[in-house]
């Protein structure tokens, strides 16, 4: 809090990307709004669309862009290790959070109970915990933890590595490095 900028109350909140717009932005700001969390989850279109939540890559920039422009600070969530991620895909969301002054700590996939993705890879996630499903639950926690890999390309030290690469690029901003480190990456892959 600036006393020379701002007074009274600051709220933080949840949004979509799709919901946001200039002037709910400024009455939000108004009312005491800082910072709004985006599940933005990621910047490649073809992961977006099978998300089915509506979003695109320009909606998530315009969200990024207006809330900034609000005076609102935009925290957004993304996730690494969808089920049809790939370098390309990687390399996508890397050079999303260069352009747009994105830092965060990206999450990776988590199959939830209950969730479409727990459905579809309950199998791969019992098989992960050797049949022990309630190992699984026990290590949900917070989302920051890895837990069972529901990406088909990569093995789980791979995405655990990846997700490690993204996470000093957005922190330290050297997205130099973290491009050579992702195509030592991809190297050993095809090996």
């Amino acid at each position: 809090h600036n006393p020379e900028k701002c007074n009274g109350p600051h709220h933080s909140g949840t949004s979509h990307a799709g919901l946001c717009t200039p002037k709910l932005m400024r009455i939000m700001k108004r009312i005491g709004y800082s910072q709004l969390d985006y599940g933005l989850e990621h910047w490649d279109a073809g992961i977006l669309k099978r998300l089915g939540k509506g979003a695109t890559p320009q909606l998530n920039a315009n969200a990024i862009k207006i809330t900034l422009d609000a005076g609102i600070r935009p925290v957004p969530n993304q996730i690494v290790g969808f089920p049809e991620e790939t370098y390309e895909t990687i390399y996508t969301m890397l050079d999303a959070w260069e352009k747009h002054g994105i830092v965060t700590e990206p999450f990776q996939l988590t199959g939830y109970p209950g969730s479409e993705l727990f459905t579809q890879f309950r199998d791969e996630i019992i098989r992960q915990y050797n049949g022990d499903l309630e190992a699984f639950f026990m290590d949900l926690e917070d989302a920051t933890k890895p837990t069972a890999v529901l990406t088909r390309n990569f093995s789980p030290a791979e995405i655990v590595g990846i997700q490690a690469i993204l996470k000093q690029a957005a922190v330290s901003g050297d997205y130099m490095n973290a491009r050579r480190l992702l195509k030592l990456s991809q190297q050993s892959h095809l090996k």
